[in-house]
């Protein structure tokens, strides 16, 4: 973690100067984000991960391994409350989403366009379901260096368009808050919660994707089953 050893230790300490207010936590994410010194290449980071996930041992508690916000999202710190996190984007967008988290972002390599959106919700339709109108983005290009702060919940509605590939995110995010759920939002005027699910359910549906491609009466005879 060498060449983010400085960055975490200054968010662990500095955050317990504040004693872990979480609403204090986005404005010093970026704050740290923003004086962090990084002038490694994209080739010296790749090269630097191929020797970390080599010779770090036992690898921090690794978060989003389920989903495909970065591809892959590495975790380089975790103490339970806070992470750091490495995103390498090789796909071209993400959904438009909030956050069940809060902290900051930086890109260090690549460009990305940035909507932001300023969502009108017009009806609950069931626990997890709205209907709401996204409206019109706001777009801002982000550079290398650039820093971005994430607030929690509805407060920001964002999607980041990766206009290179690979782009590469350093993320300072906090984790396991209770309360906070992340929201998928459609074009078509549909938004979703986000659920974690428990991994024995994560490996059904890999079945199920698998049995798709093998027998379709098998795969909807079983997912009658999941979802019953």
């Amino acid at each position: 973690m060498r060449p983010f050893r400085t960055l975490v230790d200054r968010v662990e300490r500095e955050w317990t100067r504040t004693r872990g207010r979480l609403a204090a936590f986005p404005e010093l994410a970026g704050r740290l984000l923003r004086e962090f010194d990084y002038d490694l290449t994209q080739d010296q980071l790749d090269r630097w991960l191929a020797r970390w996930f080599r010779s770090a041992g036992r690898l921090p508690e690794q978060v989003s391994l389920h989903n495909t916000f970065g591809q892959p999202p590495i975790t380089l710190f975790n103490n339970g409350r806070l992470v750091v996190d490495l995103y390498l984007w090789v796909a071209a967008d993400t959904t438009i989403h909030s956050h069940g988290f809060r902290g900051a972002f930086r890109v260090l390599h690549g460009r990305s366009l940035q909507e932001t959106y300023s969502v009108k919700v017009s009806r609950r339709i069931a626990p997890g379901v709205l209907q709401c109108d996204i409206g019109v983005p706001q777009m801002t290009i982000l550079e290398p260096g650039d820093v971005r702060v994430i607030l929690p919940g509805g407060k920001l509605r964002h999607r980041v368009i990766h206009l290179e590939k690979p782009t590469v995110t350093l993320c300072l995010k906090t984790i396991n808050e209770p309360g906070l759920h992340q929201w998928d939002y459609y074009p078509d005027g549909l938004a979703l919660q986000r659920l974690d699910l428990a991994p024995e359910l994560m490996k059904e549906i890999y079945y199920f994707d698998y049995l798709r491609g093998r027998n379709t009466t098998l795969a909807l005879r079983y997912l009658r089953e999941v979802v019953g």
